[in-house]
């Protein structure tokens, strides 16, 4: 059937297709072939780097669709056939698969079909299987349905080519196997691609002369990208466009490659000439899916059918080719508003609902109609968004805002900018706060173990002395135990007081930016299923279309440097930057869904990264930085095998009870070391 599949870190998985709209002059096969000839060669050559490997035109594009009741006319289907060899003839040396249609004459039935075309020779022919003859369509007055078909094998040009629904081509690229159907299948509910998926497709070509009606393109751009969203795969679709008769109908043109749900290029439809669409599609990624998804694997073993597998010797080359495909340098934030909008919503609402049936089942536990719930609220981004979730779940449960606490914990980094905006938020919406200073708690425990905080001797020091102390530090001085004292006091007074919502986000989750039984620990988090991209954007969201009264103090945390606040600030500002110590967050959370979500490999995200990033960071930057993920990442483990409950999100999620599983004594060696490969090659 096919080759074993590897991963290849010289191209990826990544592998071109393409699908062409000709002109075409219905009826005239000389000028649609030279047509189509002139697109195939574009497809191999143009800039010298397209290097297309499967490319697809639309149906019948050989003779042109709306040929009619010239289809029962001898010279018309025999000059398809000339025309079928002479485009074969003048491909023969282009590395790319070409799916050509036309009408085709066997055992005495016209068959509307796709030809499968490489390197000088036909390697199928794939019959239409569904023949509309409803509303506007009459296909059946000239062609049969597949069903029909008795020959296996038909002659072409002197050698023997398969024939049916039956038939995958197989390449020697790694994953890429390749399906066919034609317009009417694919709106089936048994579209001959759902069944070339289970067994091995993993692209489904379609031929397509689709006419135009209000609504019809919107249908297909809904239609078809679900489809490779259903059978994890790749779907093409090409459809009839400019020259063909426009008597009673009209054809414009559309063409789109989805890619597991996302189309990853469109035509501009309604064009007067002719247009090719290109994109880049991930066959690793969809082989990767499709093992890690095991239900793909039972629907596999239900559908067994006899299959033809016929392999074309098809080779990749993307040696200095550029990579064509969408490639979201934010994957958890999307680009368009609307779409940004919904994510926030959606974002939101999981975790309010999730707060609302936790605090409303504990209630229900305690025998009370409300209790109360405490939260930290330090002034920055992740807590300032808990706070708007608690607020939220309260309402919906119709409680008290008395009942909901917010505790400021300042310590010995606290800054007045975050003091500020940690009263003012909770204060303008009704919940009770109250500050809590940890400073002579920490002061005290440290003197009672005996520990020197950066060298320096407590004994009859107050707290006042001890922070004139700390400002005359020298820069980046270091106590991990002053650090982590002041983390675990904070939690330690939170969850004397009572019931607690943890603020730890996605990524920090995944570094363990985090103190263990510190600020790692609550009784519910909330806030744990979106990474620190995301909680910008639902933040200001949810402060504008909920909480618009404290959208002034939400846009100065939005704008406050990412800090724990555990070391001593400089001149009123913070100096204990997250970022200086974990890398950026946005090139975190492109880590975090790259080797997470998808499993990519170290280099393909290192490549990756630097064309998402585009310069904002060079090659060894993003590589280090890989390299502290993987080292954290292995490392931190032990904290979210330990964390509390709280909603998955999005796509990724750490929940040791029902999603991320590995164990925390593992080393990740094998993918630090592939880091330390390309921190060597690029040295």
């Amino acid at each position: 059937m096919s080759n074993l599949f590897t991963s290849n870190t010289k191209d990826f998985g990544f592998v071109r297709v393409a699908g062409i709209v000709p002109v075409v002059e219905p009826a005239d096969v000389e000028q649609n072939v030279a047509e189509m000839i002139k697109w195939a060669i574009k497809a191999a050559i143009k800039d010298g780097q397209e290097k297309v490997r499967v490319a697809v035109f639309p149906e019948l594009g050989i003779t042109g669709y709306t040929c009619k009741d010239l289809f029962h006319q001898g010279v018309l289907l025999r000059k398809a056939l000339d025309g079928l060899k002479n485009f074969v003839a003048a491909t023969e040396y282009i590395d790319t698969i070409f799916y050509v249609g036309l009408p085709l004459m066997v055992d005495g039935q016209l068959f509307n079909v796709a030809a499968v075309c490489f390197h000088g020779k036909v390697l199928a022919f794939i019959p239409k299987s569904r023949i509309p003859n409803y509303r506007e369509f009459e296909e059946s007055r000239w062609f049969r349905p597949a069903s029909n078909l008795r020959s296996k094998v038909v002659t072409f040009d002197d050698y023997e080519v398969p024939i049916g629904t039956d038939i995958l081509i197989d390449t020697l690229i790694p994953g890429l196997t390749i399906g066919a159907e034609i317009c009417e299948d694919g709106w089936m509910p048994d579209a001959p691609s759902r069944l070339h998926v289970l067994n091995g497709a993993t692209v489904n070509v379609n031929l397509s002369a689709s006419n135009v009606l209000i609504g019809k393109a919107a249908y297909r751009h809904g239609a078809f990208p679900q489809l490779s969203a259903d059978t994890f795969g790749v779907y093409i679709y090409t459809s009839a466009g400019p020259g063909e008769s426009t008597a009673d109908l009209v054809f414009d043109g559309d063409a789109m490659i989805a890619e597991n749900g996302k189309v990853l290029a469109e035509s501009r439809r309604f064009q007067m000439d002719g247009e090719m669409i290109v994109a880049d599609i991930d066959v690793e990624f969809l082989m990767r899916e499709r093992m890690v998804v095991a239900t793909f694997g039972d629907s596999v073993a239900a559908n067994k059918r006899d299959y033809r597998y016929v392999q074309s010797g098809l080779k990749n080359d993307r040696q200095n080719i550029k990579l064509q495909r969408p490639l979201a340098r934010n994957p958890f934030v999307p680009d368009d508003l609307m779409a940004l909008a919904a994510v926030c919503e959606q974002s939101f609402n999981i975790a309010v609902m999730g707060t609302v049936w936790r605090l409303k089942k504990l209630a229900k536990k305690l025998g009370k109609k409300e209790i109360d719930v405490y939260f930290g609220n330090s002034g920055g981004l992740d807590s300032a968004l808990l706070t708007l979730i608690a607020t939220q779940a309260f309402k919906i449960l119709g409680w008290d805002l008395k009942h909901l606490h917010a505790r400021s914990l300042p310590g010995f980094g606290t800054t007045k900018r975050t003091q500020k905006n940690a009263r003012a938020i909770p204060e303008k919406l009704g919940l009770d706060f109250a500050e809590i200073d940890i400073r002579s708690m920490c002061l005290e425990e440290m003197h009672e173990m005996g520990h020197k905080p950066f060298g320096i001797d407590l004994t009859d020091l107050s707290v006042d002395e001890f922070q004139a102390k700390l400002s005359e530090l020298p820069e980046g001085s270091k106590d991990l135990v002053f650090e982590n004292i002041q983390a675990r006091m904070r939690t330690s007074v939170l969850m004397n007081l009572g019931f607690v919502l943890g603020t730890g986000d996605l990524t920090e989750i995944a570094l363990g930016w985090s103190t263990y039984n510190g600020d790692h620990m609550s009784m519910y988090n909330p806030n744990c299923g979106m990474p620190k991209t995301l909680i910008r954007s639902v933040l200001l969201w949810a402060t504008k279309i909920h909480f618009p009264i404290v959208l002034e103090e939400v846009q100065d945390v939005v704008k406050t440097p990412i800090s724990p606040e555990l070391l001593p600030a400089k001149d009123g500002e913070i100096a204990q930057k997250s970022e200086d110590t974990i890398g950026p967050y946005d090139l975190n959370d492109f880590f975090v869904y790259h080797v997470v979500r998808n499993g990519e490999e170290p280099a393909k995200i290192a490549y990756l990264a630097e064309i998402a990033f585009n310069g904002d960071y060079d090659k060894v930057t993003i590589i280090h930085w890989l390299k502290k993920f993987y080292e954290r990442f292995a490392t931190a483990q032990f904290k979210r095998d330990a964390a509390p409950d709280g909603p998955k999100t999005g796509s990724v999620g750490f929940s040791q009870r029902g999603d991320w599983r590995m164990p925390s004594d593992v080393t990740l060696e094998l993918w630090i070391k592939e880091v330390e490969k390309m921190i060597a090659a690029s040295a």
